[in-house]
Order: C-alpha cells, then sequence, then structure tokens
C-alpha cells in the first residue's frame, strides 16, 4: 500500500521505509523525478531523505499503518 511512502509521515521515518521497502520507496522518489519541481514534501525531496544516514536505529515492532490510519 502506498502507507510506506505516506508524505505525512517523519521524514527520519521515511528514510527507514528505504530500507524495509526500497522498491516502493523508488516508486514515489521516481514521480519526484518524472515532473519538474514536483515534491511530495515540501521541505525535501525524496531522494534528499534517502540520502540522509541515519544515526539512531528505528524500531517498528510498537506499531503499524495496517489500521488505514497511522496517527502521525
Amino acid at each position: 500500500n502506498n502507507c510506506v511512502g505516506c508524505f505525512h509521515r517523519n521524514p527520519l521515518v521515511l528514510r527507514k521505509m528505504y530500507d524495509l521497502h526500497p522498491n516502493k520507496m523508488k516508486w514515489f522518489e521516481d514521480k519526484e523525478n518524472e515532473r519538474s519541481k514536483a515534491q511530495w514534501k515540501k521541505e525535501m525531496t525524496y531522494s534528499e531523505i534517502k540520502a540522509h544516514k541515519l544515526q539512531h536505529e528505528i524500531n517498528f515492532d510498537d506499531w503499524s499503518c495496517d489500521t488505514g490510519y497511522c496517527g502521525l
């Protein structure tokens, strides 16, 4: 589902999604690159998010987005 790359998510969570679901995140990145100046998040592109180096490991065992609403 498209919750993996949801633009409402924190950029750090999106960066972790690149590790867990690289093909799905590539779709979001490709869509931005298809159109000039298109961005899902106004503060940064998904390419910039992908390039970010995580300093802490994020644990997703405590929550999920399977209900259709993540609450973030």
